[in-house]
């Protein structure tokens, strides 16, 4: 019934945008046609924490654990894309609640999506521009987004800390920015800094039986990947395979155990690469060998660091019988940053409002799913979610806390322009 009543909830919040968007004449849909993909979603607090915990079944066949691989090509003697991988992700903006930003508690995370963004008709020909809040008079200064990555953050055990900031429509905006550093990158590991370089240089110059190779600047440690440098699989070092396979090779428990990585982490407790640079030349041998054999390793490098940037704990866990996700993000219910919204506010009665987002399905950009916006409190509030006050997040009993089921539909080219401009006729 606690199911059942939450979607009827979701519904009353459809119900009035799509009769104003009908009233409008024949723009896209909103919210999208077509069916709904279900995403459970849970909240517990303690005094001095907050988690989330989210739940979906992928349609995929396999978790996406990988993101944008590199294989060596021995005949063009460059690195080279084997197959487009994309991770899984589940994200979700919150709004300040004393500093609201304009239509986000009815429409959620489409405020951020304008008529200049990538991939938007508008764009054609313009600068790079991702989600951004629309400056204005009374406009709130930034959503707080939270964004856990299943190649990029999650094998660190973080989820992304990003704030999403306000610009002039057709500004070139990059209105997504991550939390504060922790300092200036001091040293090519990165102890301070960024907690990721997405794009590792392929480099390192080695000549190995008379052929000049370049090889990526890390590789991973082969005492921690069943003594290889680059992904394995069932036969050893992987070799350029359809993505599913590929992926299938691959596990949460197996890169726990040492016995196959599938991200790169450069620092931390979690380290798992080699900077190649550094190593002797006999290691370099070793490394341009599987290289020329056809070795793929991620692009991506993870930096693991105490900083603004890893506020946001992450646990993750994945059904292989049933094919399901379950995803927890916990964080302080105050950070004392500028650039993250305080839940203390939950005791006091206090609703906020989420707007959730899934990737799940092997693209980036637009391929993503996206819910209408939904309402958090404390029992008794009448929110779509209900945070359990628990004693210590960290020793929760999930079975016991409620489960609210979001309706995520697949994401179409509407701009905030186009639903604002039909809302208001």
């Amino acid at each position: 019934m606690r199911i059942a009543a939450h979607r009827l909830h979701a519904v009353r919040l459809i119900l009035p945008v799509l009769c104003l968007l009908l009233a409008a004449g024949p723009a896209a849909a909103y919210p999208p046609d077509g069916p709904a993909t279900p995403l459970a979603v849970q909240a517990a607090y303690d005094d001095a924490t907050i988690a989330l915990r989210f739940s979906w079944k992928t349609d995929k066949g396999y978790p996406g654990l990988l993101h944008d691989l590199r294989s060596y090509d021995a005949a063009k003697g460059s690195w080279e894309r084997p197959a487009r991988v994309n991770e899984d992700r589940i994200s979700f903006m919150v709004e300040d609640i004393d500093d609201p930003v304009q239509g986000f508690a009815n429409h959620g995370c489409w405020v951020t999506c304008h008529t200049d963004l990538n991939g938007m008709p508008g764009n054609a020909g313009r600068g790079d521009t991702r989600h951004y809040v629309l400056k204005g008079e009374g406009q709130g200064r930034m959503l707080d987004m939270w964004h856990w990555r299943g190649g990029r953050s999650g094998p660190m055990g973080y989820a992304e800390d990003t704030w999403v900031r306000a610009h002039d429509l057709n500004s070139d905006a990059q209105g997504r920015r991550r939390d504060d550093d922790a300092g200036s990158p001091t040293t090519l590991l990165r102890d301070k800094g960024d907690r990721l370089r997405e794009d590792q240089p392929f480099a390192v110059a080695f000549t190995f039986e008379s052929k000049d190779v370049t090889l990526p600047e890390f590789v991973f440690d082969p005492q921690k990947n069943s003594g290889h440098y680059f992904l394995v699989d069932d036969n050893g070092l992987a070799k350029a395979a359809p993505v599913a396979e590929l992926a299938n090779a691959h596990s949460i428990e197996a890169m726990a155990r040492g016995e196959r990585q599938h991200a790169l982490i450069a620092t931390g407790e979690k380290a798992n690469a080699l900077h190649v640079a550094s190593l002797s030349d006999e290691e370099k041998a070793r490394i341009a060998a599987e290289a020329l054999a056809g070795g793929i390793i991620p692009r991506p490098v993870l930096f693991d660091h105490a900083g603004d940037q890893h506020d946001i704990r992450a646990e993750r866990a994945f059904d292989e019988a049933t094919m399901t996700w379950t995803v927890t993000m916990i964080r302080a219910l105050d950070t004392g940053s500028k650039n993250d919204v305080s839940f203390k506010g939950l005791d006091a009665g206090r609703v906020y409002t989420l707007g959730m987002a899934l990737h799940d399905g092997n693209g980036s950009g637009m391929s993503h799913l996206v819910a209408l916006p939904a309402s958090l409190g404390k029992a008794g509030s009448g929110s779509m979610i209900e945070a359990a006050r628990v004693s210590d997040v960290a020793k929760a009993d999930w079975t016991k806390v409620p489960t609210a089921t979001v309706d995520l539909f697949t994401a179409e080219p509407v701009s905030w322009q186009e639903i604002d401009a039909s809302a208001t006729n």
